[in-house]
């Protein structure tokens, strides 16, 4: 049960890194 929550919560953070990155870029890219 720690396993499947502990493998759950690395996805989310990869995704939510993931997300951080596209709005970086995005914000990027209206500032130029």
């Amino acid at each position: 049960m720690d396993l499947e929550r502990l493998l759950f919560t690395r996805a989310n953070i990869e995704n939510v890194g993931e997300l951080l990155v596209i709005i970086h870029r995005c914000m990027n890219e209206v500032n130029y």
